[in-house]
């Protein structure tokens, strides 16, 4: 069967241009005039594209010739329509792969199109569709105003700011939603050379364009099929289609991914006494910080395929005084810096590699501080316990009478926290505010850590799918631990505090 249709291709294929635009074309002319130089390569190329049991997938063939010039080249299309029997919005509709061959004077080059339409094809041809069907068209131009057309099959754009148009290729309906995608060429020595490069790669119809910034925005969708974008912005005007990705965020809004290797969130010995209690814990936190940036920043570059060695490299170990913690931690990010050298992160040894490299840092800290499940159970049990018997009170008395009576913050918090789970607010979104306004009085409590648990908790509830950026979350957990620190300075035998900071250094890191 393979050697049949090796065979029979490159007779239909013979197909494909060169044409007297002087004489009314007969159906024999215009065959005649599509045919194509390494044939061999295009009929491979359908052949495995298309392969089916069935000579049939191959009919019917339509040959288009388009009137006008198209920025110097004449162009003439053989399109295979498929042959699909559902889904289809009009008997008479013309979709399908396609061959574009474009030629002037001493310039010829063929393209392949897997989905190959325009708005005239699709939505107002009425002609029946039949094998050796020849149309002469007008070509439907892009408007001066628009980077990309919905309606042309084929267009000239400068997408790239270099001041020199690139040939655009419509593909119809391939996008998100059925919108269309755009495959680039650049067109160099009368060659067309696609660019796969992204953005280039990943163009849609609702892409954004800005030539002054020099600024490409990409609208995607995630697996939720909610909506995000990726900003991308050229390197350097002398490799005008070299853009790197510099922001992914939620449309209408401020909310953006945010990276964290390059924002300093340490706390740095200096800035407190030169107690080797105080040197350790803050070890603790420092460690459990730089274990979590880096997972993070690896985990958005392989999701989005972003280039973050740059930012990744920025990390500085050495806030880390313990020399083996720090070790550990220059080996991770060395590990993720080689992964994202590589040009794929799925292959199992890299995604092994990364696992372990990271469980054995997160191990190692764990030993090294003796962090143990009884630091755990001993706060769990005081809190918790503490909380079910405010539930009692708060169900009997006013709530807001109990917080606002009482000079004791330790209360003050417990009631606060109470009055959460026992649903007092009408929407948790209600409970943010008075739980930050404790955070930021930087009073000692033995409930802050949970106070801090809960508010973020609520807060990444109550915002948009994306979330507010990890920072602002990790600056008010800051706050908390300067709090607990300034509470072990002065009392140095509290293990309550101690079992505190060590809770919140590790907390969701860990």
């Amino acid at each position: 069967m393979r050697k049949i249709l090796y065979c029979i291709l490159p007779i239909f294929l013979c197909s494909v241009l060169s044409c007297d635009r002087k004489r009314q074309p007969s159906e024999q002319d215009m065959k005649d005039s599509l045919a194509a130089a390494n044939f061999m390569k295009c009929a491979k190329f359908l052949y495995n594209t298309l392969f089916d049991d069935e000579l049939k997938c191959f009919k019917p063939r339509i040959f288009i010739k388009y009137r006008q010039p198209v920025n110097g080249f004449d162009v003439t299309v053989m399109c295979l329509p498929y042959n699909y029997t559902y889904d289809k919005e009009r008997e008479t509709e013309i979709w399908g792969n396609a061959l574009l061959c474009f030629e002037k004077k001493d310039s010829r080059f063929y393209i392949y199109n897997e989905s190959f339409s325009d708005s005239v094809l699709y939505y107002v041809n009425e002609q029946e569709v039949r094998d050796n069907m020849i149309l002469e068209l007008d070509y439907l131009p892009k408007s001066k105003n628009e980077y990309l057309s919905h309606n042309s099959p084929f267009f000239f754009s400068d997408v790239d700011f270099d001041g020199e148009e690139e040939l655009i290729i419509n593909n119809w309906r391939c996008g998100t939603r059925h919108c269309n995608t755009y495959d680039v060429y650049k067109i160099i020595n009368n060659e067309a050379k696609r660019l796969i490069v992204e953005p280039f790669n990943k163009i849609e119809s609702h892409a954004e364009f800005d030539s002054i910034n020099k600024t490409i925005i990409l609208n995607c969708y995630n697996g939720h099929r909610e909506s995000y974008y990726k900003k991308y912005k050229q390197i350097d005007k002398s490799t005008s289609y070299q853009f790197n990705l510099i922001t992914i965020g939620q449309p209408g809004t401020d909310r953006k991914f945010t990276t964290l290797s390059d924002i300093d969130m340490g706390l740095k010995p200096k800035d407190f006494p030169d107690i080797p209690l105080i040197k350790e814990l803050l070890d603790l936190y420092n460690s459990a910080i730089m274990l979590y940036s880096l997972e993070h920043d690896f985990n958005l570059a392989e999701c989005f395929n972003w280039n973050l060695k740059e930012t990744i490299n920025k990390l500085d170990c050495s806030i880390i005084s313990n020399d083996t913690i720090r070790e550990y931690a220059q080996n991770y990010k060395k590990v993720i810096l080689s992964m994202l050298s590589k040009d794929t992160f799925s292959d199992s040894e890299s995604t092994k590699r990364i696992v372990t490299t990271h469980d054995t840092f997160a191990k190692k800290i764990i030993e090294c501080f003796h962090v143990t499940d009884d630091m755990c159970q001993i706060y769990d049990s005081v809190v918790t316990g503490s909380i079910v018997e405010v539930e009692k009170q708060i169900k009997n008395n006013a709530v807001k009478s109990l917080i606002d009576d009482t000079s004791d913050f330790n209360k003050k918090c417990l009631y606060t926290l109470g009055a959460y789970y026992s649903n007092y607010y009408s929407t948790p979104s209600l409970a943010i505010k008075p739980l930050q306004e404790l955070m930021e009085s930087k009073q000692y409590s033995i409930y802050i850590c949970e106070i801090w648990r809960i508010w973020k908790f609520i807060s990444e509830n109550e915002v948009d799918w994306l979330g507010a950026p990890e920072e602002e979350y990790n600056a008010m957990k800051i706050v908390c631990l300067k709090t607990i620190l300034a509470q072990i300075i002065q009392h140095p035998n509290d293990i309550m505090a101690i079992n505190q900071f060590i809770l919140l250094s590790l907390m969701k890191y860990i």
